[in-house]
Parts: structure tokens; C-alpha cells; sequence
């Protein structure tokens, strides 16, 4: 028999999606990191399956085998009853049949969560991947207080 879990499917957002991927993101306050390019293109979504409203959210760039994870938001409603959890290690499978060899994550807001993840906390001096190195150049730039402070990286490998 089927978890409320496991009913939780991951999707790929369609321009439909986007204003109530807006609104979420906004909810979670993940909109202050937006950079201004940002589309449902990249985006994933996981729907309630009775109600079909959005739970979770979250971006995915990628460069050959080496993807990043960015603005991963759950409903507020919903943090800390294991959603998040949950599809963040689904995503981490959804990444490995697509291919992708190393999976990163970086927080300065919730270290304690992805630590209960399959993602593995890492260095940056371990980091040799240099798409996430240049990502993360970008957080330096435009978040230097938070990079220099309070920033934990993670990965997933494959």
C-alpha cells in the first residue's frame, strides 16, 4: 500500500505552472535569490494529488554530467512533515536516470535539512566540478556576507 508519500510525483513545470510557481517561491522567500532570467523552464513541481495544488518547487541546471539544485521550496504548511525530505532524495534518483553524475545543493537558510537528505555535505577545496565552482562564484558576487558566512555545500553522487 501507497505512503501519502509516495503518491508525490515530480514533474516537469509547464508555462501553466508558472504563476502558482511564483507564488510559492514567494511564499518561501526563495524570490530574494532570483537573478531575473529565471523561467518554468527549469523548473520541477510536485502537485498534491487530491487537490492539485503545489507542494514543493524547485530549479534544475545542468552541464553534461553536473547539475545544481536551486530555490527548493515547500509549502510552509507542509515543512518538517517529511515532503521535503522525500523529494529531495526523489529528485536525486530522478537525476541519476537522467544521467547526472554529481548533483549539488548549497543552503546558508537550512544546513539541518540536507544533512537528513542523500546529499553529503562537501567542501568547497573537494568541489572540482568547475559548472558548480562558477555557480558558486556567482553566490560570492552577489551574496558575499551569506557565501563567506553562513554557506554549506552538498552533493549527491551518483
Amino acid at each position: 500500500m501507497q505512503t501519502v508519500l509516495e503518491k508525490l510525483k515530480i514533474k516537469k513545470a509547464s508555462s501553466h505552472d508558472w504563476s502558482e510557481i511564483l507564488d510559492l517561491m514567494k511564499e518561501t522567500g526563495r524570490t530574494v535569490f532570483f537573478a531575473g532570467s529565471e523561467s518554468y523552464e527549469k523548473f520541477y513541481l510536485v502537485r498534491d494529488p487530491d487537490t492539485n495544488k503545489i507542494l514543493c518547487s524547485f530549479a534544475i541546471e545542468s552541464e553534461d554530467e553536473i547539475a545544481v539544485l536551486k530555490f527548493f521550496g515547500v509549502r510552509k504548511s507542509l515543512q518538517k512533515n517529511g515532503v521535503g525530505k522525500y523529494v529531495a532524495n526523489k529528485t536525486c534518483e530522478l537525476m541519476k536516470k537522467n544521467g547526472i553524475k554529481r548533483f549539488y545543493a548549497s543552503t546558508w537558510e537550512a544546513p539541518e535539512f540536507w544533512r537528513k537528505t542523500l546529499f553529503k555535505e562537501i567542501k568547497i577545496s573537494e568541489i572540482k566540478d568547475k559548472y558548480f565552482l562558477n555557480y558558486l562564484k556567482q553566490l560570492e558576487k552577489s551574496f558575499p556576507y551569506e557565501y563567506s558566512n553562513l554557506l554549506v555545500n552538498f552533493c549527491f553522487s551518483a
